[in-house]
């Protein structure tokens, strides 16, 4: 994959958790720098929400200050993760996502690779959480074809 730089799309379902409010399509897109373990990426919400950012594949080269900038954000890890070793040795495979939007909200997202050795292109599903308390489920990332 050393190289080509590559890119695609993505989607996923908007639950806000509020009685009555029906879910809602969430559209991805992502670009991957030549080495596809970091790039660019974007979540278009229905409601006129537009969310962008970075991502990181997690791999076992990854180093902990690499992480910094996901954990900033958020003010500690994720998944109460205190250790960063172990966050690595458990997230290697997986796809991190820090994107800001409107009005300073924020969103995460991780998703498992279909093979991390190919990256990104090779898709992945997960799932995202907003600042706001909503939630992408089913989130899922593709190669461009």
């Amino acid at each position: 994959m050393a190289g080509c730089a590559t890119s695609g799309g993505g989607s996923g379902t908007l639950e806000t958790g509020k009685p009555g409010e029906a879910s809602e399509p969430v559209a991805f897109q992502w670009n991957a720098a030549p080495d596809a373990t970091r790039g660019t990426i974007r979540a278009e919400l229905m409601d006129g929400r537009d969310f962008s950012g970075e991502f990181l594949q997690v791999t076992t080269e990854t180093r902990a200050t690499d992480l910094d900038p996901y954990w900033d954000v958020w003010g500690g890890p994720w998944y109460g993760m205190a250790d960063d070793t172990a966050f690595i040795r458990q997230y290697t495979g997986r796809v991190i996502a820090q994107l800001t939007g409107p009005e300073g909200e924020r969103m995460r997202c991780h998703f498992q690779l279909a093979d991390p050795e190919a990256g990104p292109q090779s898709g992945g599903m997960g799932d995202c959480e907003l600042s706001t308390g909503e939630r992408i489920q089913d989130a899922m990332l593709r190669g461009q074809r």
